[in-house]
């Protein structure tokens, strides 16, 4: 009897741990991966504190309108292209490493409204430094297969992103 009962509690121990994992791996589900020819780089998803939190909530409230694009600040709307208007989602990360001497380096991430393949996407990227205002910048992707969007970074982009917290925002038609 008392094997019987071991074994039940190993069973639900496991049971346990592995529902404890899968739900560790859906508080990252809008995040791919990060690829790069470089190495020693760590991408993750964080939370929206300070600035971040303060042009997501006023994303959310436009949102409620069916204008998410009004709640962006100037600086960011300016970039956006003519005939694109809609944000559906958002993500806020921080990329740990150097950044210098990467000729190549390619970020994908997966939202929750999936992008076609070779749909052209436009990022939208606030990297919020602690000391600084939030600075824009518009990046270039595509959708692939799995319905992620690619995007390649240059060197200065990637040192500007590197070891700040930033968001990243989708814009469509």
């Amino acid at each position: 009897m008392k094997k019987l009962l071991a074994l039940v509690l190993v069973a639900m121990l496991a049971l346990f741990a592995v529902s404890a994992l899968a739900e560790n791996s859906k508080g990252n589900s809008d995040i791919a991966g990060a690829t790069t020819t470089g190495e020693g780089y760590t991408l993750t998803k964080i939370t929206p504190e300070g600035k971040l939190a303060e042009i997501i909530t006023a994303m959310e409230d436009a949102g409620k309108a069916g204008k998410a694009i009004d709640g962006l600040p100037e600086g960011a709307k300016g970039l956006i292209p003519e005939g694109l208007a809609t944000i559906n989602d958002y993500g806020c990360y921080k990329l740990e490493g150097d950044g210098k001497g990467v000729k190549e380096f390619e970020m994908i991430f997966k939202f929750e409204t999936p992008f076609g393949k070779d749909e052209k996407v436009t990022l939208l990227i606030g990297i919020a430094p602690a000391d600084a205002d939030v600075e824009w910048l518009k990046l270039d992707g595509t959708g692939n297969a799995d319905g992620d969007v690619v995007v390649k970074v240059t060197e200065a982009e990637l040192t500007k992103i590197s070891n700040n917290p930033f968001v990243v925002i989708p814009v469509s038609k």
